[in-house]
């Protein structure tokens, strides 16, 4: 090859030579290139800065995922899921233990879970396959109710041993029933109509002895000759309320309420003394005295309840109310041949403040979406109440008849009930 070629070869490679890092530090200096000069460049934010040497993965080892795909460790009984959009199914399926599975919400509609039950978004308790329950309960209960005994002597106490007393009569455990309604206007308002029956007690006893009385109030204390009569005392006891309760508050598995409402109560009450051996001289007849009493409470309510969710079908409850009102109190005594021949009658009306306490407790199963069942126990308490044999008044004697008397005790009642509930 000539020399001239040979010289113009090198001259072209000295040029390529000294050229080539001048174009690299050149292109050091201009940055990252603009965003918009890259593949799917819009979506970047910032350019990414060189991973040291160091950090560098093999070239068989495959790359880890993005930070925000990595799903969270599952703890036994919790989960989380930790995505922008609302979980698929599949999702949940995944996630949930099989055991919780079939509680799991439907996507979308969980608001919150409480021990199992879960409620939608508008506050409202949704069954297994997210459906609300329905607004209207109708509830229907059997059970047993207990009365306070009779008590008292029959007439003027003499301090003899052998007075006839109502003390001796006990009442037994008689039927009670429960009935009512309740229709839910919000998710945390409710109201109830509901009417209870007590129970209707008896009881009555042969007695031998004496009957004591005053010809004036205060006076000197006497008695009948030693006779035989029958003892009877009868009760009814019933009534009704219309109750509003408002959710106040609700924690994990708790919920309380208060509420106000109106409430009627009946007591009628009748003891009575009949069936003598023998006539008081000097009269002929056989005697008769009975009184007929009733107690009409018509008042308000106040009251607050708490009920803890087990899970979707077992839950625990329990209320107290405070009562107070207006108690007419009307009796009406009538007897024959007890201080003159004939017979006599004799009433008392009377109208007072009174108060009432009505506590209980219980527990209920749902067996399926309208089907629930349950049992409680319930306590009522009642002031200023008047008993029947306690109206009668024989101090007065001097007047020929036995006559009406308004003196105040109070009620105590306990009842057990059972019974369905239908949520429709």
């Amino acid at each position: 090859m000539p020399r001239r070629s040979l010289f113009i070869l090198a001259c072209l490679a000295a040029c390529v030579f000294l050229i080539t890092p001048v174009a690299n530090a050149d292109d050091a200096d201009l940055g990252p290139p603009p965003a918009g000069d890259l593949p799917g460049a819009a979506a970047l934010e910032e350019w990414p800065e060189a991973a040291p040497a160091g950090d560098a993965l093999p070239a068989d080892e495959p790359a880890p995922p993005p930070e925000s795909e990595v799903a969270p460790a599952m703890v036994e009984g919790e989960f989380e899921l930790e995505i922008e959009t609302a979980p698929t199914e599949e999702d949940v399926r995944e996630l949930v233990p099989v055991e919780e599975a079939a509680t799991a919400p439907a996507p979308g509609r969980l608001e919150k879970l409480c021990c199992g039950q879960v409620y939608d978004r508008c506050g409202w308790a949704v069954d297994f396959c997210n459906r609300r329950y329905g607004r209207w309960e109708f509830r229907l209960e059997g059970g047993v109710g207990m009365i306070e005994d009779p008590e008292g002597l029959l007439g003027v106490s003499t301090g003899l041993a052998n007075q006839m007393s109502w003390d001796r009569l006990e009442y037994d455990v008689e039927f009670a029933g429960r009935a009512g309604f309740q229709y839910a206007v919000t998710p945390r308002d409710r109201v109830s109509l509901t009417g209870t029956f007590y129970g209707s007690f008896e009881n009555s006893e042969r007695q031998t002895g004496v009957l004591g009385y005053t010809q004036t109030p205060g006076g000197g204390v006497l008695s009948t000759p030693v006779n035989t009569a029958t003892l009877t005392s009868e009760v009814d006891f019933y009534g009704g309320e219309l109750h509003w309760w408002h959710e106040m508050c609700a924690w994990q598995c708790v919920s309380w309420e208060l509420g106000v409402g109106i409430r009627m109560l009946r007591l009628d009450e009748t003891a009575t003394a009949d069936g003598w051996a023998t006539p008081f001289p000097p009269l002929a007849g056989l005697p008769f005295v009975q009184a007929d009493v009733e107690n009409t409470f018509i008042g308000g309510q106040v009251g607050a309840s708490v009920r803890y969710d087990a899970d979707r079908r077992w839950s625990l409850f329990a209320s107290v109310k405070g009562l107070f009102g207006a108690m007419g109190r009307d009796i009406e005594v009538r007897d024959r041949d007890i201080f003159i021949g004939g017979a006599h009658t004799a009433i008392d009306e009377d109208s007072v403040f009174a108060w009432g306490i009505d506590a209980e407790v219980g527990i209920r199963y749902r067996v399926s979406r309208s089907l629930l069942i349950g049992v409680s126990y319930n306590l009522m308490f009642l002031d200023n109440v008047v008993h029947a044999t306690d109206a009668l008044d024989f101090t007065q004697g001097a007047t020929g008849a036995v006559q009406a008397r308004q003196l105040e005790d109070d009620l105590l009642v306990h009842a057990v009930f059972a019974g369905v509930t239908l949520n429709l």
